[in-house]
């Protein structure tokens, strides 16, 4: 394969990146990470070929993109795209992105029920009840105290 992806990781959130170069390299991609921001932003080489940059907490800049000739995209391993130029990223036809973590998903799903809980029960109703310390079976319920 032609070109490579640089992981810069100057924090060591393996938790974050292992799971994503040990996929990448289980597919055949050209994977260097770098844990120095020193040995990245001097690694002039690897610029010269990378075509993904894949970083959390880096100063991703116009002038940084423009050492990068072959760079298609820059991605974020979390949910928001602090740190990246982004109208540099466009104006240079860079994709920036987000990289799919298990919190985008399970975050959605809790969402999602505590949506379908609040459909299901009358939370302004239990509210009055609890501030007027009314009884449970109150005129909202029948005689049985169901609704």
């Amino acid at each position: 394969m032609s070109g490579s992806i640089l992981i810069v990781d100057p924090a060591r959130n393996d938790i974050l990146y292992n799971p994503v170069q040990q996929g990448l390299l289980e597919r055949g991609y050209q994977v260097a990470r770098y844990s120095s921001l020193d040995h990245f932003f001097t690694d002039k080489a690897a610029h010269d070929k990378a075509d993904i940059l894949y970083s959390l907490g880096t100063a991703i800049t116009r002038a940084l993109m423009i050492t990068m000739p072959q760079l298609r995209a820059v991605m974020s391993p979390v949910t928001g795209t602090d740190g990246i130029d982004e109208r540099a990223a466009t104006d240079l036809g860079i994709v920036v992105g987000n990289a799919q973590i298990p919190e985008n998903t399970e975050s959605m799903a809790e969402a999602t029920v505590m949506l379908i809980l609040a459909c299901l029960y009358d939370l302004r109703g239990s509210e009055v009840v609890l501030r007027n310390d009314l009884p449970s079976s109150d005129a909202r319920s029948g005689a049985d105290g169901q609704r």
